[in-house]
């Protein structure tokens, strides 16, 4: 925040602070542009919308480690991300475990070996709270010198020294804030522990309650406890493949002391599908302000699902408070019906009855329910299974009984993802309520009240890439897993959101935030809009800049400061939009300034382009109007008030400065700062003090 000189006099200060001096008129000619909005742009509907996030909480989301090895569902099973051995590339290092009492150099544990029900590993750590309990021999978890699985360009969810991580949003189940991690007593779980790990003596293996092992596997070269290990991985022959030798070894107890915080932290909070899950909608959550939110997870364990609620400003309370702990506190295991609880999602959502609440989530008639927004974001790791028999008749989108499905929308397959997507755009979900839902012209131009639908693919592909979607034939989600990878984007396309695709940490903050940014670009509701500010302090005054959404108008305040003791006066010395409403600008135009592509020019109708007097003749039904109408218009946006509501039935206007959205106000005026006039600095006539001396500006307040 700058500290600027005394505002000694407010004078004719208007007309330089250039208060709705560019006017964004474009310089190409448009075609019909539409219906003008008559609410700011930036506020959208009134109605909060509402967001319910559908989670996967199936059994893969506890492992540790994400491939493209989608026959074994991502685990752990060749040199390649693929899967595949090729010759030359080396061998999988599998399992020495302790369990035998010892670690001798030779493997305790092999593929489909020793009673292990997984053909690959899933975990990088053994911890009694994993989902899936390693055998005698410890065979889910991947050997600590097993490079590839503690790599991140080869597993995208184990540590990158190139990346910061940080701990989650909100507070612990104690109700204290997520805090950095102590690497020499790091939790299995930082919301509520049950475990802790000394990650630099300890190694992956647990002894049971309490009890962590540890190996040293070269004493004669580093005495002592290893703990854990980090890789990074060169292709230095230049085929693309991860081959033996290729890589480096990092013990986290030889690096500084950043790097083993970052370390600590990853393990903490991240090391896990689920973890990295947490975090990204944890973040999304605590963000959150003007909407409404809640969650359910395929299974419900812990009974985490959370009805829809405003969400308040502090993630450690109320409503947003009791969303992030429920987050918090899903547990992953289980299969992946998640057309079942996409359906149930729905149901909700229409306020009809479903296995998830008995509430209604939606807005009355008086709070606006007419034009409130519902969308649905889902969520998935894998490919999802389990029965699935939609009431009603079974194919949605293809049935052709209404004007948003059929065409590219449709297929001719039952009982998919894109079915219920479908269901729940096309149905009217409140059918007492007005239909005034906003739309998005080319997008969703639904007026009734329906859901708009995204879904993010975790770690797992289809067979479409985004140029094929939508496909002329969309493919059959019964021919395999990749199709119902395919069917997720098809459930996206027909709820008019988005398909997002992530693969790891970063991807998946990047695709949750794109969907929201999506949702917050149809609404408007995240802007801070009721009574947003900025301020500026002076050494005797202080600038607030305000914004009233229900007037649609701005204000520009000026306050007293006491320098003795900092008190503000409680009455503004001025108030810009007071001045400029009582302002006579036939005796005093007003400085407004345009683009005309190559330079600045006067807002006025004898100095504008070709192009930017048709914007003006154009009128909100996309028709022409002559140019006294045209000019008219410009006078409006000049602040001429003569045709509001009346004449040419312009908008009636709350005042004439325009909001003052995301701006801060900002303080120019004679230079003051005191820059030495010795070298280093510049000396003699080009010294600081000299510039002073020459140069008086005049002192005026700029704001967006």
């Amino acid at each position: 925040m700058a500290i600027i000189h005394k505002l000694t006099q407010y004078r004719d200060y208007l007309p330089a602070i250039l208060i709705a001096a560019l006017t964004g008129i474009s310089t190409s000619a448009v075609a019909a542009p539409g219906n003008l909005s008559n609410v700011p742009l930036y506020l959208g509907t009134s109605a909060e919308p509402n967001i319910f996030f559908t989670i996967d909480d199936s059994g893969s989301m506890d492992w540790e480690v994400m491939t493209r090895d989608l026959n074994n569902g991502g685990r752990f099973t060749g040199t390649q991300p693929d899967g595949s051995s090729p010759a030359g590339s080396g061998a999988v290092k599998h399992r020495d475990s302790l369990a035998d009492g010892n670690q001798d150099g030779n493997a305790d544990c092999g593929f489909g070996t020793n009673g292990q029900d997984f053909y690959g590993y899933i975990y990088g750590v053994e911890f009694g709270s994993n989902t899936y309990m390693d055998s005698d021999w410890d065979c889910n978890t991947a050997d600590e010198q097993e490079w590839r699985f503690r790599n991140s360009d080869f597993n995208p969810l184990y540590f990158d020294p190139g990346k910061k991580y940080e701990p989650w949003v909100g507070v612990d189940s104690s109700g204290i804030p997520f805090q950095d991690t102590n690497i020499t007593n790091a939790p299995n779980n930082p919301y509520n522990p049950t475990e802790t790990i000394d990650l630099t003596q300890h190694n992956s293996d647990w002894g049971g309650g309490t009890t962590r092992r540890t190996s040293d596997r070269d004493p004669s070269i580093d005495p002592g406890p290893d703990g854990f290990f980090y890789y990074t991985w060169a292709d230095l022959d230049g085929d693309g493949l991860f081959d033996d030798g290729e890589e480096t070894e990092f013990k986290i107890k030889d690096q500084d002391t950043a790097t083993q915080q970052n370390f600590a932290n990853w393990f903490a909070y991240y090391r896990n599908r689920e973890f990295v899950v947490k975090a990204a909608y944890g973040q999304i959550i605590g963000e959150a302000e003007g909407v409404r939110m809640g969650l359910a997870t395929l299974h419900n364990h812990n009974n985490v699902k959370t009805e829809i609620a405003s969400m308040n400003g502090d993630p450690s309370t109320g409503a947003k408070r009791t969303l992030l702990d429920n987050l918090y506190s899903i547990d992953s295991s289980g299969g992946t019906p998640l057309r079942t609880v996409n359906y149930e999602a729905g149901r909700y959502l229409e306020c009809a009855s479903n296995n998830l609440f008995g509430s209604c989530p939606a807005l009355s008639a008086a709070d606006g329910g007419a034009c409130q927004q519902n969308f649905e974001v889902v969520m998935t790791d894998g490919f999802y299974n389990g029965s699935f028999d939609f009431p009603g008749g079974n194919n949605k989108d293809g049935d052709n009984d209404t004007e948003w499905d059929g065409g590219l929308f449709g297929d001719t397959y039952d009982n998919t993802l894109a079915d219920i997507a479908m269901h729940f755009y096309e149905r009217d979900l409140q059918t007492g309520l007005d239909d005034e839902v906003p739309t998005t012209a080319g997008v969703d131009e639904a007026t009734h009240q329906h859901v708009v639908t995204y879904t993010v693919a975790y770690g797992v592909d289809g067979t479409l890439t985004a140029a094929q979607i939508p496909p002329n034939d969309w493919p059959n989600p019964t021919a395999g897993d990749a199709e119902k990878i395919d069917d997720l984007a098809h459930a996206a396309y027909n709820g008019r959101g988005l398909f997002l695709s992530a693969r790891d940490p970063d991807q998946l903050v990047t695709a949750l935030q794109d969907a929201i940014n999506d949702i917050s670009e149809r609404t408007g509701s995240f802007a801070s809009v009721a009574f947003n500010t900025g301020s500026l302090e002076t050494d005797s005054s202080v600038f607030l800049a305000l914004s009233d959404s229900s007037k649609w108008t701005g204000r520009l305040l000026s306050f007293v400061l006491n320098p003795l003791n900092g008190d503000i006066s409680s009455t503004a010395t001025w108030d810009a939009g007071a001045v400029l409403d009582d302002r006579n600008l036939g005796n005093s135009p007003r400085t407004i300034l345009t683009y005309d592509g190559s330079n600045g020019i006067p807002f006025q109708w004898d100095n504008l382009t070709a192009s930017q007097k048709d914007d003006l003749r154009t009128n909100p039904a996309g028709g022409a109007d002559n140019d006294t109408i045209a000019e008219g218009r410009l006078d409006f946006l000049r602040g001429d008030r003569t045709n509001e509501g009346s004449g040419y039935n312009f908008r009636i206007r709350g005042g004439r400065l325009g909001d003052v959205i995301h701006a801060a106000p900002v303080f120019v005026g004679k230079p003051e700062l005191n820059w030495p006039d010795s070298a280093p600095f510049p000396t003699g006539g080009s010294s600081y003090s000299t510039f002073k001396q020459t140069n008086s500006r005049t002192e005026v307040v700029y704001v967006g």
